[in-house]
């Protein structure tokens, strides 16, 4: 592994590092148009893990997954494309 992987591998592992502490958060929103569907979850924005923005907020576990993937493919393809071969 050269320099070059090894950097591309730690700006990858920063930008997770920093989608987990800035994690996407979502609220259970009541549907008003008809009460048999269940309530949508609406999404609230990026706040700092620390600091949830509304009382009933949670973590938006599925957008932080696929942003993780996103940036791991990406990162994964980097890598490979500076691959040096003999």
């Amino acid at each position: 592994m050269n320099k070059k992987q090894r950097i591309a591998i730690l700006a990858g592992l920063a930008l997770i590092a920093l989608m987990l502490l800035v994690p996407p958060w979502a609220k259970k929103s009541p549907n008003p148009v008809a009460r048999p569907f269940p309530p949508i979850d609406e999404s609230i924005g990026y706040m700092l893990i620390l600091t949830p923005p509304d009382p009933q907020a949670f973590i938006d576990a599925e957008r932080l997954v696929i942003q993780c993937l996103c940036v791991a493919v990406v990162t994964a393809g980097v890598v490979f494309a500076l691959h040096k071969r003999n």
